[in-house]
């Protein structure tokens, strides 16, 4: 049953304000996290939740270093639910791509060589995020699709949810630690202010959950480099 949403959104303010202050406390020690070299605005018009979100950019404080990273690190500020159900983070990363490319120039991006990470539900939307951009590709839905398309050559993923075809009860079952599964309030929290509203919800589309996607979907859509770390202590999988 989907919980109220003032409810849902009260609780997540107070994890969340909770987290912030943890993090706080974990950046005290060095090393220091770098802060963003610059941030770009990013509105978006043609998805179910309008709004903006923002992209940070971390480059290379010298010469020396952008020699041995040759990379630009693009953090997407995606919009959190519950606000922000699905599939907003998602469509806010394809967001994310149109802009990198249709920016590149300006930004000095070599977008043809792109690899999405991140971890959780980060680690998720690395896989439905380029599923979905190549998908939009392939139906000419992005209206504003230039020459040179992002092109994804990797996924780096930690400990991603990638099938919501499963049950809690069923993962909390293949838990080899289930001493460190999460409480049940978090796991309905979670599910709760994500999927919304629930009966609407199709918990195959592959967009949601990059397993139920055919093989040749997959084929199509995902790059043939993908690396998975997977926590065998990791309570979130349950």
């Amino acid at each position: 049953m989907d919980l109220d949403r003032w409810t849902l959104r009260a609780q997540a303010l107070l994890w969340q304000g909770l987290l912030n202050i943890g993090q706080m406390i974990h950046r005290i020690p060095a090393p220091k996290p770098p802060r963003a070299s610059f941030t770009r605005t990013v509105t978006v018009s043609s998805t179910t939740y309008p709004g903006t979100f923002q992209l940070h950019f971390y480059t290379a404080a010298s010469y020396q270093t952008l020699r041995q990273l040759e990379a630009v690190v693009v953090s997407v500020d995606y919009r959190l639910a519950p606000t922000y159900p699905y599939p907003t983070g998602v469509d806010d990363g394809v967001s994310a791509m149109r802009y990198l490319s249709s920016h590149a120039e300006e930004l000095g991006l070599d977008i043809e060589k792109i690899i999405t990470s991140g971890f959780s539900s980060g680690g998720n939307f690395a896989f439905t995020v380029p599923m979905k951009y190549k998908h939009c590709l392939e139906e000419s839905t992005l209206s504003d699709l230039v020459e040179r398309p992002c092109k994804v050559i990797a996924i780096v993923s930690f400990y991603p949810l990638l099938d919501y075809r499963t049950s809690r009860e069923e993962k909390r079952a293949t838990n080899i630690r289930p001493e460190h599964n999460l409480s049940t309030m978090f796991t309905d929290l979670f599910d709760s202010s994500y999927l919304y509203p629930r009966e609407s919800i199709n918990l195959s589309d592959p967009f949601l959950s990059p397993s139920a996607a055919d093989d040749e979907s997959l084929r199509r859509w995902l790059p043939h480099d993908v690396v998975l770390f997977a926590c065998e202590r990791r309570s979130e999988r349950a």
